[in-house]
Order: C-alpha cells, then sequence, then structure tokens
C-alpha cells in the first residue's frame, strides 16, 4: 500500500500487514520509493512484455479462448432465449385469466406475476451478457502489427504523465507482488490484448478506474489466473532499492 513519510515528501509503497497490523505475512516486510517501483515495474513491462513475438502470442492464445467461449455462449444464449419464451408466455396467460374473469388480483396473483416478471428479469440480464460474450471478436495479429501495437504501447508508458502511466499499466495488471530481489507483476492476458487490438491501451485505461492508493493488495481483479500473463523484475541492488520494514 502506498504510504507517506516526513509530512509527505517521500512515497513508499509498504507491505499493508506490517503498516497496519506489525506482522507481514511470510515475514517478508519490505518498503520501497514510489518512484523507484513505478520505474522498475514500466522497465520490464517496457523491456520483457511489450515486445512483438510476446504480443503476437498473447493475442493468439486469447483470440483461441474467445473463439471456445463463443461457441459456448452462443449455446447458453439459446438456451436463455428459450427460458424468456417461457417467461413471457407465463405473464401473457396470467394477463388473459386476468382480462377473462377467469381469476382475480388477488394476493396470489400478485405472487405469481411478480415471480413470472422476476424471472424474465433476470433472463433479459443473462441474455444481455451472453450476447456481449458472443461478439467479443478478436483475431490474431501479424509480427508486423505487433511490432506497431507494441511500440506504440511503449511510448504510451514512457511518455505519458506520472499518474497516467499508473493508470495505463492498471488496464492491464492486476498484481504487483514485491519482494527483496524480484517484482512480480501479473495480469489478464485478455486486458493486454483488448489494448493491443482494441482501441489501444488509451482506450482501455479509461474504463479502468482510479489507481488505488492507501489500500492493500492493489488488484483489479479481472481474469482467471490461468489467462494471466506474468513479468518478473529482477532488484540489481536489493539493499539499496529495499528497506527493511524492522524499524
Amino acid at each position: 500500500m502506498l504510504t507517506t513519510g516526513k509530512g509527505g515528501a517521500y512515497c513508499y509503497y509498504k507491505c499493508a500487514g506490517k503498516y497496519q497490523t506489525g506482522v507481514c505475512v511470510g515475514g517478508l516486510g519490505v518498503a520501497i520509493p514510489e518512484a523507484k517501483l513505478d520505474q522498475l515495474t514500466l522497465d520490464a513491462l517496457a523491456s520483457r512484455l511489450l515486445t512483438p513475438e510476446r504480443t503476437q502470442a498473447i493475442v493468439a492464445a486469447v483470440a483461441r479462448k474467445r473463439d471456445t467461449n463463443r461457441d459456448q455462449s452462443t449455446y447458453a444464449l439459446n438456451q436463455l432465449r428459450g427460458q424468456l419464451a417461457q417467461a413471457n408466455k407465463r405473464i401473457r396467460n396470467l394477463l388473459d385469466a386476468l382480462a377473462d374473469g377467469t381469476v382475480t388480483e388477488t394476493d396470489l396473483f400478485k405472487e405469481k406475476m411478480q415471480e413470472a416478471e422476476a424471472e424474465r428479469s433476470d433472463t433479459l440480464r443473462l441474455i444481455e451478457a451472453q450476447e456481449l460474450q458472443a461478439k467479443e471478436a478478436l483475431k490474431p495479429i501479424t509480427i508486423d502489427q505487433a511490432k506497431i501495437a507494441a511500440k506504440e504501447l511503449t511510448r504510451l508508458l514512457t511518455d505519458a504523465p506520472a499518474e497516467l502511466k499508473k493508470r495505463y499499466i492498471r488496464a492491464f495488471v492486476s498484481e504487483i507482488l514485491v519482494g527483496k530481489s524480484e517484482i512480480v507483476i501479473s495480469g489478464p492476458k485478455d486486458a493486454l490484448a483488448d489494448a493491443i487490438s482494441a482501441g489501444g491501451v488509451a482506450h482501455v485505461a479509461a474504463n479502468a478506474g482510479s489507481v488505488r492508493s492507501f489500500i492493500p493488495e492493489w488488484r483489479t481483479g479481472a481474469g482467471e489466473k490461468q489467462y494471466w500473463l506474468q513479468v518478473i523484475a529482477r532488484v540489481r541492488k536489493p539493499a539499496e532499492v529495499l528497506g527493511s520494514m524492522v524499524r
């Protein structure tokens, strides 16, 4: 979590457990200057992740996954549309019975109508979600396209103002774990693939939300771990870069 020292003159990322309770899970309580961690993260992303070969491979992997999911979504969509038709039929039958005088507007009638309308509403929401997933088309890119995309993403991360850089990073980084000798950066492949193929990182970052400060475990929570990418930044001089929390 981000903390400050000497009246805000210095900013550090510190172990949230150590800072709040005095106990760090695993016994590794480290502190690192904000600017240092930001730079290590940017350098690692630029040199180890945003390469033409790796960006091309990530887009191809996500495209394959989405093709499989789209087939499953189409089947689920057809099932949901059938459920919606049944819910609409129940509502019509209840209204027809009320209009014909077969039933009256009793508490039981109202309960049945509410149940049918709630089912219809829930089904419509599920259909909307499945339709969105079914439309998530992503095509593999050529190595030349990957070169252009990787260069553009690197330029945005390098040249943007500090706060905007963090916003761009948060568009496809979900977790940064800091140790004394290495920093593990990870996040969902889908987010990076979208940043590369669907309007660029600036478009994706617009929906990423604000950068979090005094909140433990800065994570977006997006994606499943098996579909995450991972980058490791090596700390060349741990003693100089990371300070012990035992003080």
